[in-house]
């Protein structure tokens, strides 16, 4: 990105990846927590969130006056 080019799918893959790895670890060891990130594509948000029971997803709004 310092390069001004911007990421693809595949330079995210192992950043999601590991999101949801820390996902994982939380849940083992019974505890919750809150991700942030921006997660634009569907398919983003679905390797995060896959198919967790009980984890959810919260999208912000923000409004400019």
């Amino acid at each position: 990105m310092s390069s001004g080019q911007p990421l693809d799918d595949a330079d995210r893959a192992p950043w999601l990846a590991a999101i949801a790895a820390h996902i994982d670890e939380w849940r083992r060891a019974g505890r919750s927590g809150i991700v942030s990130c921006s997660a634009l594509k569907r398919k983003y948000r679905e390797i995060i969130m896959g198919d967790r029971p009980r984890c959810y997803w919260c999208t912000l709004k923000v409004r400019v006056k």
